[in-house]
């Protein structure tokens, strides 16, 4: 059995210009990734996927990489992560009926280190899960405390439990990005992690950025030269 990091780093950014290698404290935003993956006692194979010359290029610097081109129809804005998943298996020519895991590591977590990996991988290897999502605790920031738009005027999400005191809340958890483990045959299923048994990595929500826009950026930066996480 294989234990598969998928590492999927294309070239186009909304929120930040070439955010994959724009340099966070002097160093491509990929690195943070590929380096902890490679350090993994877990991982027995690690793929790079982009349509960008320049994030392969910054793969090949390091062995021991599957570096995959990715077409453009899977590099827009819309396209989805499962696409860009199935294709990554079906060029490694990973069969339908596997039992190898494949582990997402999307190149916008900063802070996600080797022991961090391994754990995630024990932690699935040891359940009897069909798959692992990494999440925190959404705390005051519940859906009880949230309201859509109703004809301008503010409506509840939760009427129930809108005036309910936040410790007495039900728990309700938020995926960060970090890690997404599944077996393949799963993944080929429900071309999705999220499968009927899927085992919450709990994580702290603060420091564990995943970066989105230049505010993400500021912040990351701001632990890594402060060791502020």
């Amino acid at each position: 059995m294989k234990i598969i990091g998928i590492i999927p780093a294309r070239g186009g950014s909304k929120g930040v210009k070439d955010k994959n290698i724009k340099l966070l404290n002097g160093k491509p935003l990929i690195k943070y990734t590929i380096e902890p993956a490679l350090d993994s006692s877990m991982l027995t194979d690690l793929v790079v996927s982009s349509d960008s010359k320049k994030i392969l290029d910054i793969a090949k610097e390091f062995n021991d990489i599957h570096i995959l081109s990715r077409e453009r129809t899977l590099a827009t804005d819309n396209a989805p992560m499962s696409g860009v998943i199935l294709d990554v298996m079906k060029q490694l020519k990973i069969e339908k009926d596997s039992n190898d895991i494949i582990v997402l590591l999307q190149p916008t977590c900063p802070f996600r280190t080797s022991n961090l990996i391994d754990d995630a991988i024990n932690f699935f290897v040891d359940s009897e899960s069909d798959s692992l999502i990494s999440v925190y605790n959404v705390g005051d920031t519940h859906p009880a405390r949230m309201y859509s738009l109703r004809d301008n005027f503010l409506n509840s999400l939760d009427v129930t439990n809108e005036s309910t005191n936040r410790q007495d809340l039900t728990d309700i958890f938020h995926r960060n990005g970090y890690f997404y483990i599944t077996y393949a045959k799963n993944f080929y299923k429900k071309k999705s992690f999220y499968q009927s048994r899927s085992l919450p990595y709990i994580m702290k929500k603060d420091g564990y950025t995943n970066i989105d826009d230049a505010n993400d950026f500021l912040l990351s930066e701001f632990i890594i030269k402060n060791n502020t996480l």
